[in-house]
């Protein structure tokens, strides 16, 4: 009876450990993903909110568990403290749902119909839990809502070249998945050793969260196309310009046309290639500058053996500097026999907005 004692004291002790570790990781998930993207209706944010929900919702119920004898003993003082960490939880998965659908209808008039479904059915978990259905039985319903939300949601931001080059979704996706199901084992074992057992597995999946979110997008990186000002080709020996294209960010797509006005474009690819020969001299750089950056523009460089890109941003976002290394790729591609036999001919260029609307539309 001693050895069990000890045995049941040793799992106390190490519960009561683990549920603070776990409310530190998601504590400190919750202000990385907040200073990320700030107060903001984003999917970020919704993150931020749906762990902080989940921190109070693990101490809560497992101080139920742990001081269970004590709280029954309180007129309905374990009920209180089960409510109440239940309730954080079913409005932090709420938020986050709704966020996510947020993100992806962003600019669109339609309706939240995961946001309707999610909000009925934690309606209907009231009487559910009333009638003494477990609770994470109770909650296979949102978790599956919660679930399909995200894939979509990660499905949608492979669109982006920086979030395709970095996220590993399948990682994102277990790791939510682990985090979400682990409270399902203390269904199947009610005990200390459970309970542990939910503990590392959300903690499994919060570290691996951790390695991905900050190649979660924020609102500008979804919005990347709306700094899109000024595209330019220049040729590195003679600073003509090959292409000449600006973007009307406040109109549809299809609105943006190229510039006829030749003189203009040569004297913006003429003083461009100036500054950027001069900051070459006196860094004594070979490989030319990647970016200038003047109050509320940025210029940005990407230099192929027979020409140079020039985009000009109101922000200096990865998603452009990736477009704009895609655009040179199917540009040398589609005209690489016209470049090596440049005279100073600009019309042979004159198809290159197909190749643009591939890119950055």
């Amino acid at each position: 009876m001693q050895g069990t004692s000890l045995l049941d004291s040793l799992l106390r002790d190490t519960l009561s450990g683990s549920t603070w570790a776990v409310a530190v990781i998601l504590g400190v998930m919750t202000w990385t993903l907040l200073s990320k993207n700030g107060i903001r209706v984003t999917a970020t944010t919704g993150l931020a909110v749906y762990f902080a929900s989940f921190l109070v919702y693990t101490v809560l119920s497992e101080t139920a568990f742990l001081y269970y004898e004590t709280l029954r003993a309180v007129f309905l003082g374990l009920e209180v403290v089960n409510g109440a960490g239940v309730t954080v939880w079913i409005i932090g998965m709420n938020v986050l749902v709704y966020s996510i659908e947020a993100d992806l209808l962003r600019g669109q008039r339609r309706r939240r119909t995961l946001t309707v479904l999610s909000v009925s059915y934690s309606v209907l978990l009231v009487p559910l839990l009333i009638i003494g259905v477990k609770v994470v039985i109770a909650f296979v319903g949102l978790a599956l809502i919660l679930v399909y939300d995200t894939w979509v949601y990660t499905r949608d931001l492979l669109h982006l070249e920086a979030v395709k080059r970095r996220l590993r979704p399948a990682v994102f996706m277990l790791g939510l998945g682990v985090i979400g199901f682990a409270n399902f084992i203390v269904s199947l074992d009610n005990t200390y050793s459970g309970h542990l057992l939910k503990n590392a597995g959300v903690l499994i999946g919060s570290l691996m969260l951790m390695r991905v979110w900050e190649w979660l997008p924020t609102i500008e990186d979804l919005e990347w196309y709306a700094t899109l000002e000024r595209l330019m080709v220049v040729d590195p020996v003679s600073a003509i310009p090959l292409l000449d294209f600006r973007f009307r960010v406040s109109e549809e797509p299809a609105s943006g046309t190229s510039v006829s006005a030749p003189i203009d474009g040569a004297l913006v690819a003429g003083a461009v290639s100036g500054i950027d020969s001069l900051v070459d001299e006196i860094l004594l750089e070979t490989t030319g500058v990647d970016a200038i950056s003047h109050r509320r523009k940025t210029i940005l460089f990407h230099r192929r053996a027979q020409f140079i890109c020039i985009l000009v941003v109101t922000a200096p976002l990865l998603e452009t500097k990736y477009r704009l290394e895609m655009f040179a790729q199917e540009f040398e591609k589609t005209y690489n026999q016209q470049l090596a036999a440049f005279s100073g001919h600009v019309g042979a260029f004159s198809g290159t907005e197909a190749i643009i609307r591939q890119v950055f539309f």
